[in-house]
């Protein structure tokens, strides 16, 4: 049955006449061909679903005994439209192919349906080269608990700063050495560094900035850095000043001792040349009388105990 826009047009079930089989077919065939806006049902005389352009019905309740048999065609691979021409998004067709199943294109590459089966326990779905669904086996080892000690906690107040009067310094150190004796392989030591980075106070000066760098050093080779930039507008005719916090983190450093320091450089700047600038202390030149700051290194020390030992 065909239900079209303007009327219905009902057919006669002929397809169970074996002796009215060609004309069956020519006129399905010639309805299939019109181009007018009908819904059709197939199999039998009943309408068909309210939102269905083709609704299979075999029996009047809706029922069937049969099935639908899509187009079986050998896909080449999933990226390629082959043997179809290219890719239509919603085509549908059944893979005839060692990956058997029903196919949909989503326009840009085929889409397997079904699932392909893992046999061995382990196994992930992936998709592989090709986008094609397949198991494989993926390790992934156990969740430990943490099993590191804090071994040493210790903060360090810095009574002295550094005075950086040009760009492009070397590293001078803030704060004395500190040092840390590994006993275990698998070691952490977490630093932390509270300051203030200031610029010399002067007046009439111009909107800039000033790049510098803090840097964690162990047995005189850097191990990690941080880049700051302090910058000021033109309207502040005193001291610019911001507080500086920088967090280093080091792990499995060798069993023997080591001699940590904390330093600093001036890197470059606009419109600085001539004014200093200041890491943990204040400039001579201030305005900020009763500012007052110190300087504090804090770290924790810590350790895998079930790791190797010296």
């Amino acid at each position: 049955m065909r239900m079209c826009k303007d009327q219905p047009l009902y057919l006669i079930n002929i397809m169970r006449n074996k002796n009215y089989k060609s004309t069956y077919l020519v006129v399905l065939f010639c309805i299939l061909s019109v181009n007018i806006k009908c819904q059709v049902t197939i199999g039998s005389g009943i309408a068909p679903a309210s939102d269905a352009l083709l609704d299979l019905k075999e029996f009047a309740d809706g029922k069937s005994t049969k099935g639908l048999l899509l187009p079986r065609v050998n896909l080449l691979s999933y990226v390629s439209p082959s043997p179809l021409s290219r890719h239509v998004e919603g085509m549908m067709v059944y893979n005839n192919t060692s990956d058997k199943g029903i196919c949909v294109d989503d326009g840009i590459k085929w889409k397997n349906l079904d699932l392909p089966k893992g046999f061995t326990s382990g196994q992930f779905l992936v998709l592989d080269q090709e986008l094609k669904p397949t198991w494989t086996i993926v390790s992934i080892p156990l969740a430990q608990e943490n099993r590191y000690s804090l071994i040493e906690s210790k903060s360090i107040q810095i009574n002295n700063g550094l005075t950086f009067l040009s760009d492009n310094t070397s590293w001078l150190q803030l704060g004395d050495i500190f040092s840390v004796v590994p006993n275990h392989v698998k070691n952490r030591i977490a630093i932390t560094i509270q300051t203030i980075a200031m610029k010399e106070y002067k007046s009439n000066n111009n909107s800039g900035w000033i790049s510098y760098s803090g840097a964690i050093f162990a047995n005189g080779v850097a191990k990690d850095s941080r880049i700051g930039r302090l910058v000021y507008e033109s309207h502040n005719s005193a001291e610019v000043f911001q507080i500086e916090t920088l967090h280093f983190v080091l792990e499995n450093l060798p069993l023997s001792e080591q001699k940590m320091k904390v330093a600093y450089k001036r890197r470059n700047s606009m419109n600085s040349g001539g004014q200093a600038l200041y890491i943990g202390t204040r400039g001579t030149n201030n305005s900020l009388n009763n500012f007052v700051t110190k300087s504090i290194i804090s770290y924790q020390y810590y350790e895998d105990r079930t790791s190797p030992s010296q």
